[in-house]
């Protein structure tokens, strides 16, 4: 399994010859989008830097999208997704946060999560045991990087990726709550993750977007 990172909570998963897009930049957006083709796209919420299916749609491969809370199975992955209200600018939306299950590895994003608050026993249940988390710490209403932190170690995972898109403060804010210095962590282009690398203490992984 093959993780890059790509601007706003935009992540790429690749294992063999499938691919996964987590909430892609659509071209309406307010930056420009990353194109690539998609097996399956996440969409968390109905707003233009998370919808983007077009930018995730390429040639005669047409994704096959998720876009709300429910259960899904396609070609051996298998999908939760766990609805969470949440305020953006003056608009409510719903924010679906993603559990995905593959090569007995499972991923949580969670999405445009802006509310530590959303995180209730049962929402927690519902999202169960996870291995990686992709946390947004910056951005339009996201979670300050200290809440971040603290949601994405409760979930008790191996790996936290942090989405920063950019902003180094929040980076550097997000990793003074693990005791850690931007400045002392190597960014990866890419996380590179197989079965026997899950277990053990939670590591920060910082990848370049």
């Amino acid at each position: 399994m093959i993780i890059t990172y790509h601007k706003r909570a935009l992540v790429k998963v690749s294992f063999g010859d499938t691919t996964l897009a987590f909430n892609p930049l659509s071209k309406d957006g307010s930056e420009k989008p990353v194109k690539f083709g998609a097996d399956l796209v996440f969409v968390a919420i109905n707003h233009t830097d998370y919808n983007g299916v077009d930018s995730a749609t390429y040639g005669e491969r047409a994704p096959f999208v998720v876009d709300g809370p429910g259960e899904y199975e396609v070609n051996d992955v298998f999908v939760r997704g766990i609805g969470t209200l949440i305020q953006l600018g003056k608009k409510s939306y719903i924010n679906s946060i993603y559990t995905v299950r593959l090569e007995d590895i499972t991923l949580c994003h969670l999405g445009a999560l802006n509310d530590k608050e959303a995180i209730n026993n049962e929402v927690r249940e519902k999202i169960g045991e996870v291995d990686v988390v992709f946390a947004p710490i910056s951005g339009e209403g996201a979670l300050s990087p200290a809440a971040a932190h603290k949601i994405a170690t409760e979930l008790a995972p191996s790996f936290i990726v942090p989405l920063y898109d950019g902003d180094s403060v929040a980076l550097e804010t997000f990793l003074k709550e693990e005791g850690k210095s931007a400045e002392k962590i190597e960014r990866q282009e890419k996380l590179v993750l197989k079965k026997k690398d899950i277990g053990g203490d939670t590591q920060i992984v910082v990848l370049s977007s």
